[in-house]
């Protein structure tokens, strides 16, 4: 089986056929058959084990997996103990996390890092197509109405909406921003700025403003014996395209401004609210979290309560929201794996870069929302891909133009 399709597939059941109103399922049904494929892979490359299965597919390798588990655990004994919620309550509750089961399928199958660049290249493409769709016809999308309506007045700004995750979007980005830095050439500096223009144009803070630094800071380490001109071209393209979009950005720049210096600003409220003004906020929960809340929960309540009342949305926090939910632990994992990424010698530029914007832009990201979780599991695996002597041996013909420049 082609590995990169078997990831594009596994994406696709995760975001539920990008909510396409012609495919879409009920949520749960949608995850079910994530779950299943998972589950079909990890038997399929049992019986069909790659080479360097056994060098990667390693206990020390899957702790990481298991560190996480066993934080969500004790985040499970909190929710039990500070708010009366029984343990299968909470275990149905979390069940996205569970798609953390991808990742001991990518160790099983092992796929390359040009598999990996194919299946990221693919979905990128794909997040296009369905943004291209958003904006022709949003009502191929099973939003509310109202939504909809909002989006078709031109009163919010917005230009069309991406039922994709963009993490994996600026995972892509990455990689081709080292590979034009790495070997400059025309067509791959017009890849580089054709997503950065998209990122611009779906607006998204977030993402862009950070991918807009770096690409600048990458420009700046452009190795070759023609460097200054290559840098003064690149900077001229990537002139260019924030001239055309100035607009936009001058949007997004002034409404970010605005929305930092405003005290009332949602991410405000929400880290107020979930880390300074709960109630009932032992020790325990600071270092375990406080655990999912299940539906119909008085824990759930206080949740919603906070959202009506606080603007407190924990969405908006992402990873610091998941150390609310499930303590240092499962944090402590990814934090590492970030840390080891940008202290050691063997990841690559492209890696550097998103683990630098996980690092820098945590509130984005988060560990157990679909299609999030998923990439997750990618990172995580690249960075036991790298790690693995014989890996980056027998992968070097490909990733020679991806390594630190």
């Amino acid at each position: 089986m082609n590995k990169s399709i078997y990831l594009l597939v596994a994406s696709i059941l995760i975001d539920n056929f990008c909510n396409l109103r012609l495919f879409a399922l009920q949520p749960d049904t949608a995850l079910g058959l994530s779950f299943a494929w998972a589950i079909f892979g990890l038997f399929y490359y049992t019986l069909n084990k790659p080479a360097d299965s056994l060098r990667i597919d390693t206990s020390s390798n899957r702790r990481y997996v298991w560190l996480i588990f066993l934080g969500v655990f004790f985040s499970m004994t909190s929710v039990y103990f500070y708010y009366d919620q029984s343990f299968v309550a909470t275990f149905i509750s979390q069940r996205q996390l569970y798609l953390f089961l991808y990742f001991f399928v990518l160790l099983r199958m092992v796929p390359s890092v040009r598999e990996v660049f194919v299946f990221v290249r693919w979905y990128s493409i794909l997040s296009l197509g369905v943004w291209i769709l958003s904006i022709i016809n949003p009502y191929s999308f099973d939003r509310e109405s109202e939504q909809i309506a909002y989006l078709l007045s031109g009163e919010s700004g917005d230009i069309g909406f991406v039922s994709t995750t963009l993490a994996i979007v600026v995972l892509y980005y990455y990689f081709i921003l080292g590979q034009a830095v790495a070997h400059f050439s025309v067509k791959g500096w017009c890849k580089v700025l054709f997503w950065l223009a998209f990122f611009i144009l779906v607006q998204n803070r977030s993402m862009l403003f950070l991918a807009l630094i770096l690409t600048v800071y990458s420009i700046l380490r452009i190795r070759s014996r023609y460097r200054y001109a290559l840098i003064v071209v690149s900077a001229i393209a990537c002139v260019t395209v924030i001239i055309l979009t100035k607009d936009i950005l001058l949007s997004l720049y002034e409404e970010t401004v605005e929305q930092l210096s405003d005290l009332d600003y949602n991410r405000w409220n929400a880290l107020k609210f979930f880390f300074t003004e709960r109630d009932n906020y032992p020790l325990y929960c600071m270092l375990f979290g406080n655990g999912t809340p299940a539906a119909d929960s008085a824990y759930l309540y206080s949740l919603v309560q906070a959202t009506e009342f606080s603007r407190a949305y924990i969405s908006d926090i992402g990873l610091l929201g998941n150390y609310f939910y499930y303590g240092l632990l499962p944090l402590g994992v990814i934090y590492f794996i970030i840390f080891k990424i940008l202290q050691g010698g063997f990841a690559p530029y492209f890696l550097k870069l998103m683990a630098v914007h996980i690092l820098l832009v945590p509130t984005i990201f988060s560990i157990s929302f679909g299609t999030n979780t998923f990439f997750f599991c990618v990172v995580m695996y690249l960075y036991c891909y790298y790690r693995t002597p014989l890996s980056r041996k027998t992968s070097r013909s490909f990733a020679e133009s991806l390594r630190t420049c």
